[in-house]
């Protein structure tokens, strides 16, 4: 017994659409870590203890470690372009107890596209970073940049690493949150 070409058609596509819901349904849906869940990355400030001190040259430059701790791949922003451009920012406190917070100082943007790094499992990604340079400004200190002044000086400080959950960071798969690095105090060269 043969059957029509229309009941044939109308197989196929109750066929096809059957399939094409399974495949969607079982698409696996990227859901937001719990509250509670561990960091995926760590943030440190390289700067080990000689001689029960730690030491930053701050305008040769020192080094920033963003870890992934996960056993899975994490993509972080890089830094040149706007998503990246400021996720990395530093906190400062004297030792009278003023605090200032350091970042990459705004600018306009001439190439800019979403562009990312994609650490493997335990994989470290080194920044370094001169903080005297004219790109980074504390806007708490009337624009001007103290940490230059604080040369010579013990002070405690922190790195933070922060990224903004965004339509780009969901649709490139991009971690977002914030990390901070333990504080510690550091002689500032």
């Amino acid at each position: 017994m043969h059957s029509s070409p229309s009941l044939r058609m109308i197989s196929f596509v109750v066929i096809t659409l059957g399939l094409g819901l399974t495949i969607v349904c079982a698409a696996p849906v990227r859901q937001p870590p719990p509250a509670n869940a561990p960091a995926s990355i760590t943030v440190e400030i390289s700067s080990p203890e000689h001689f029960r001190r730690r030491v930053l040259a701050i305008d040769q430059g020192f080094l920033v470690v963003v870890n992934n701790v996960s056993a899975a791949p994490v993509r972080v922003w890089r830094d040149w372009c706007s998503w990246g451009y400021q996720q990395l920012s530093f906190e400062i406190t004297d030792d009278a107890g003023h605090s200032w917070t350091v970042r990459r100082k705004e600018h306009e943007f001439f190439k800019n596209y979403p562009d990312y790094w994609t650490l493997g499992p335990g994989e470290p990604l080194v920044l370094s970073i001169a903080l005297t340079t004219d790109l980074w400004e504390s806007p708490e200190s009337g624009g001007g940049l103290p940490i230059a002044d604080l040369k010579g000086k013990a002070v405690t400080m922190r790195a933070i690493f922060a990224a903004s959950e965004d339509d780009q960071s969901r649709e490139n798969s991009v971690w977002n949150g914030r990390v901070n690095s333990t504080a510690r105090i550091y002689e500032l060269e």
